[in-house]
């Protein structure tokens, strides 16, 4: 497993204030029993979409070319520049919400030409897709990837029921424009949808599975109370979730198994004017997004998750500790 510092050839931008990005690159290796390299996992949080609204082929943009640099090589018209180290990638989109990109006009500097792309297009996402591969690919030549000696695995999952008070959302909800099973009720929130959270044990390091697009504020600090929001609140996601996570690694992982769409802090929800930070235009996030607690009740439910795992692993700990005789009895 490792973690380290996005490259600086590949900036991610946040595209609303408050500007939190949690940038680093988190990535776990798996090998055979033979010590053969069995595949990658690479989590990193970027919205997979640098070749823009133009492009009309199917495409996995960023995701595609650090998957094909990191097993197979970095290829220019044929030419292999780095060689890749094997094995299956598999990419896990990061915490995206606010939202994390590279817009048109922001560059991104090719590994290997030096040149920084700005312009939209597949050469930007080859540009990111195999900055991230290199770096990748030196992490684990240089054998600065931390080895599980006797790796456990431990799974925890629970549903959770969100109330859905986006008007829009609710009537497509309603109308079936939007695939889901909601639930009617005779009280607030009156419609209601139940995704769930997840969490995985590999070793040292974890994987948490979040069915939306997470604001990175709730997960490493820095929410705020701006002016213009729709509630004067102190920050209601508090500790940030990655203070309250036990491994050495932590993989957090959007979109897993739903798409609720983008999870807010309520002390930063705006979905009416004054906009937030003197913007004169709406704030973009609040429409594709089920409502003001989301953020909350995710938060909530994901600190309740951890904490059980934690008590559970004190309670296996203090049993493998004890001494025979005393287990026996």
């Amino acid at each position: 497993m490792a973690e380290f510092p996005n490259p600086p050839q590949t900036p991610v931008r946040d595209a609303r204030k408050p500007i939190v990005v949690d940038d680093a690159v988190r990535v776990l290796a798996l090998r055979s029993l033979e010590g053969a390299l069995l595949g990658t996992v690479v989590n990193f949080g970027i919205h997979v979409e640098l070749a823009w609204d133009r492009n009309l082929l199917l495409t996995s943009d960023v995701a595609g070319y650090l998957r094909d640099g990191i097993s197979e090589g970095i290829t220019y018209d044929g030419a292999i520049k780095k060689p890749g180290i094997g094995g299956t990638t598999l990419w896990l989109t990061g915490n995206i919400g606010g939202l994390m990109t590279s817009s048109p006009g922001e560059w991104v500097e090719d590994p290997f030409s030096g040149e920084r792309i700005t312009d939209a297009g597949h050469g930007k996402a080859r540009a990111f897709g195999y900055g991230l591969a290199s770096a990748v690919i030196d992490q684990w030549n240089e054998q600065l990837f931390t080895e599980e000696t006797n790796p456990s695995i431990e799974i925890l999952s629970r549903e959770v029921e969100f109330g859905i008070t986006n008007w829009m959302l609710a009537l497509a909800t309603i109308t079936g424009v939007v695939d889901s099973s909601p639930s009617f009720h005779l009280s607030r929130p009156f419609i209601r949808y139940t995704s769930e959270v997840a969490w995985l044990k590999l070793g040292q390091a974890t994987i948490t599975g979040i069915p939306g697009e997470l604001y990175p504020e709730i997960a490493v600090g820095g929410i705020e109370n701006p002016h213009g929001a729709d509630y004067a609140l102190d920050p209601v996601e508090v500790p940030p979730l990655r203070e309250a996570m036990s491994g050495e690694v932590n993989l957090m992982v959007n979109l897993a198994n739903d798409a609720i769409g983008y999870i807010i802090p309520k002390s930063e929800w705006d979905n009416e004017a004054p906009w937030i930070y003197g913007a004169t235009e709406e704030t973009y996030g609040e429409i594709v997004s089920l409502g003001e607690e989301t953020g909350p009740t995710l938060h909530r439910q994901l600190l309740n998750l951890f904490q059980h795992n934690h008590a559970h692993s004190h309670r296996t700990k203090r049993a493998s500790e004890q001494p025979e005789e005393e287990k026996s009895e």
